[in-house]
């Protein structure tokens, strides 16, 4: 991988519940490592990680997610694109916004 990185964790309550990084490459950037404690799941935490992409000064992202993860990347205007192929042994679909 290249590019610079930008790593995120999200706190409640003095622990960490989730982690997202955005990798910067020349042609997007990309928002990978996603992951949310389950007992944080389901409360808007990956979606709020997801909105930083607002103050990144870019506007075109691409995201690998798992089915479930869908739905919250399309609330952030993220299309689908392309067959589902398999990534860490789990189905995903390659979502992007432009």
């Amino acid at each position: 991988m290249y590019g610079d990185a930008l790593h995120l964790v999200a706190i409640d309550g003095g622990d960490v519940v989730g982690t997202l990084r955005i990798v910067f490459l020349p042609e997007h950037a990309k928002f990978g490592r996603v992951a949310v404690l389950p007992h944080a799941r389901g409360k808007g935490v990956a979606a709020r990680m997801n909105g930083i992409s607002a103050v990144t000064g870019r506007n075109s992202f691409l995201s690998h997610r798992t089915s479930g993860q869908h739905r919250v990347l399309r609330e952030a205007c993220f299309v689908a694109y392309g067959d589902e192929f398999e990534e860490a042994g789990m189905p995903h679909r390659a979502m992007k916004t432009y």
